[in-house]
């Protein structure tokens, strides 16, 4: 009987470990399932998947994700950063995720970045970021564009004296 080390560390219920849905969890209802850990969804004779455990226990949706998981024997569990492709936690990803949201939150659809009067045209950002132009001049105009420029008004508003 082979020690399979992957899956000691993720549980089933709590951790976000499947690569679908927002909440990255199964669907399906604990229940009284006495099952608490990934590894324990392993055959441990053949170190692949308990097919037939996995479909007993989970809803069609979850087995379906958690047999497409690829087993790797020699890997440790770690974690990765759902929202790049390479699992890799980026600052540009981030942004992204907080744009949207606050964009969700607010109505707004995230495609368009509106200026600071409210106006919402079909301005499309990315000209000008393509302009032949030095980058500092480029950010002076987006900031420009949002209201954001550090002039007196902005920081008094923001609570600086």
């Amino acid at each position: 009987m082979a020690n399979w080390e992957w899956g000691v560390d993720v549980k089933i219920w709590e951790d976000q470990w499947l690569p679908k849905g927002s909440t990255r969890k199964p669907i399906t209802p604990s229940r009284s399932c006495l099952l608490s850990r990934v590894n324990e969804l392993i055959d441990p004779t053949t170190g692949e998947w308990d097919e037939r455990l996995i479909c007993d226990i989970f809803w069609p949706e979850d087995t379906t994700e958690i047999l497409r998981i690829p087993i790797n024997q020699h890997m440790q569990d770690c974690h990765a950063w759902y929202f790049d492709a390479n699992g890799l936690f980026l600052v540009k990803s981030a942004y992204k995720i907080a744009v949207a949201r606050r964009d969700a939150l607010t109505g707004r659809d995230s495609s368009s970045s509106g200026c600071a009067n409210g106006y919402e045209g079909d301005f499309q950002w990315i000209k000008i970021w393509q302009l032949k132009i030095p980058n500092k001049i480029k950010l002076f105009i987006w900031h420009l564009a949002h209201n954001s420029l550090p002039v007196r008004r902005n920081v008094a508003r923001r609570g600086v004296e």
